[in-house]
């Protein structure tokens, strides 16, 4: 174990340092960018470096995505370009000045990734629960309203409130990953001890039913109580357990098989045909199958 974790821990030493780096460049510019997931709290929610992450996540507004990609540029990183997104537009030589990204973009620097995201996750068509553009930008909004001053060591930075990192951290793991990374939950629970007094689970609740993702959510809870029970508080666990009780046989099967994905997970990058197995489980979650089926005969 020791052998293994000094090279994670030496690699995390770098990562921190490298995007210390990037943070204070941008507080010194007083750009309003908000730090997005758990970069910032990870002191607060572990005893020790118990995550190594991959990449510095910003949530960027429109008025200072320009200003912070020549930032990233000065410090060296140079931006990815993604051919798989056809719904770009950019000029031959692929300039870093490019036109308003439509969800995130991505810049690396010698193993180093940062990605400046315009929405909390990407915006992609849904056949039944549909997350346009627009739904997504308000979204995006609203959480970013829900953004704190924070410190990250001698830096004052701006970053989710707990509620807000709690549903960015949901609508990652759902949109991103199927809700199928046991770190997630192993995070998500680490979280929950930490800011116990701090979350405003009325606000979560309400921000779930008013996007139309709450049966999601809870699907989300009731993975999570299976593998940490006794965390949730009262008034929520009630909630999930009365939801757990309306799922219906093709949800039961479903929700089995997606506990032990959670620990034998379905890699989705770029692959058009698994994709395709997030529309089907997120249909059954959300008791639309019948539906789905007539519409696919249909179409």
């Amino acid at each position: 174990i020791v052998l293994d974790q000094l090279p994670i821990q030496f690699y995390e030493e770098k990562q921190k340092k490298q995007f210390y780096l990037v943070l204070k460049k941008i507080s010194n510019a007083n750009l309003n960018i908000v730090v997005m997931k758990t970069f910032t709290y990870l002191p607060k929610i572990f005893d020790s470096a118990l995550k190594v992450h991959c990449d510095l996540d910003l949530l960027v507004p429109t008025d200072s995505f320009k200003k912070t990609v020549n930032l990233l540029s000065r410090l060296g990183y140079k931006y990815v370009f993604d051919s798989s997104r056809a719904d770009k537009k950019f000029s031959s030589s692929h300039s870093v000045d490019f036109y308003l990204p439509k969800s995130q973009e991505v810049f690396k620097k010698n193993g180093y990734t940062v990605e400046l995201h315009a929405t909390v996750v990407d915006s992609f068509p849904f056949l039944l629960n549909s997350l346009d553009l627009e739904k997504n930008q308000k979204m995006t909004q609203e959480l970013y309203n829900n953004s704190v001053k924070t410190s990250y060591k001698d830096l004052i930075v701006k970053a989710f409130s707990p509620s807000a990192v709690i549903l960015n951290f949901f609508l990652h793991s759902f949109f991103q990953h199927n809700l199928q990374s046991a770190l997630t939950f192993y995070e998500f629970a680490h979280l929950i001890k930490a800011f116990n007094k701090k979350i405003d689970w009325n606000f979560i609740m309400l921000f779930t039913e008013k996007y139309d993702l709450q049966s999601f959510f809870l699907w989300f809870l009731c993975l999570f109580n299976e593998f940490y029970p006794h965390i949730l508080p009262p008034v929520v666990q009630k909630k999930v357990n009365k939801y757990k009780n309306s799922l219906q046989i093709p949800q039961l099967f479903l929700f089995y098989y997606m506990r032990y994905k959670v620990f034998n997970h379905t890699n989705f990058f770029g692959n058009y045909e698994k994709e395709r197995q997030k529309e089907w489980a997120w249909t059954i979650i959300n008791k639309n199958l019948l539906k789905f089926i007539y519409l696919k005969i249909k179409k």
